[in-house]
């Protein structure tokens, strides 16, 4: 079974306005863990930054703003599931796996992915 654990720290709480600033976690793979992530992000330049969402995180504006760019991170966030998942075989995905994720994450996720124009979030 393949589970992907993660969690998202975003710059506010609705998907559409705001952005994520960090995705970490872990890919485990039949039992093992195979790899661990933590990626700080640019969030998309069009998000909105809400001061409270950061604060709860425990980060400023310009350390935000200095992580590495949204594109570059996405780009990672694929390369490393391609290692695991072979996103065209309808049988090899992930579970995705994480505290408030079905109500919360996955949409963040799900829109991270689109802005990177990539509408295929669900293949892997």
């Amino acid at each position: 079974m393949k589970l992907f654990f993660y969690d998202l720290e975003t710059t506010g709480l609705d998907c559409k306005r705001h952005g994520i600033h960090q995705i970490s976690g872990a890919i485990v793979i039949d039992g093992e863990t195979k790899e661990e992530f933590n990626f700080k992000v640019q969030p998309n330049p069009y998000a909105v930054i809400d001061e409270e969402a950061l604060k709860i995180a425990g980060v400023t504006k310009e350390q935000v703003l200095a992580y590495e760019p949204m594109q570059d991170v996405y780009k990672k966030i694929v390369a490393m599931l391609g290692k695991y998942v072979n996103k065209f075989d309808k049988k090899d995905k992930f579970f995705l796996v994480g505290y408030n994720n079905a109500s919360f994450d996955n949409q963040f996720f799900r829109e991270f992915f689109a802005q990177n124009r990539d509408k295929y979030f669900g293949s892997w």
